[in-house]
């Protein structure tokens, strides 16, 4: 009976070494990690192209579209840039035919006549004496064009 409670004992006397030895191996990893990074980056990407090469490819199916911006469509819709509602119009069809994933290779820099037409009209409203937040407050109900404009008609001087 002796020997249970002295090797018990043992046991429990050297329970602490293994967080010891664990709390110091991550101390010297945190200290290396600091002094040399460049190391653990290399090891994390490594470790990620392991994890993608093991990783099963999904099978092909040759389900994959794309809708080109070509002298055709140029011809049909008109000079480049289009205006952004014909990219609306395109994506909405996208999403209609149930398409997974749609990308852009596209900049979209340049104003289109939307965004000119907006300015006239913002420019004949601040003429007209109507107040930047009353434009804001009405621009911002979606869709309701007709509202901004009945809505700043009202607040003109006249």
């Amino acid at each position: 009976m002796a020997t249970t409670t002295t090797v018990k004992t043992r046991r429990h006397r050297h329970a602490w070494r293994p967080l010891l030895i664990g709390i110091v191996i991550l101390t010297a990893l945190f200290i290396f990690n600091g002094l040399h990074p460049a190391v653990f980056d290399l090891a994390e990407l490594k470790a990620s192209d392991l994890r993608m090469s093991v990783r099963r490819q999904p099978q092909l199916t040759g389900a994959v579209a794309i809708a080109a911006i070509d002298d055709k469509s140029i011809a049909e819709l008109g000079h480049w840039p289009w205006p952004r509602s014909v990219e609306a119009r395109l994506s909405d069809a996208l999403r209609d035919y149930k398409a997974a994933v749609v990308g852009y290779d596209v900049l979209f820099s340049e104003r289109d006549e939307d965004d000119i037409q907006a300015e006239r009209i913002a420019a004949r409203l601040k003429a007209m004496g109507v107040s930047d937040a009353a434009d804001r407050s009405a621009s911002a109900r979606e869709g309701d064009k007709s509202a901004l404009v009945t809505s700043k008609e009202r607040r003109a001087p006249g």
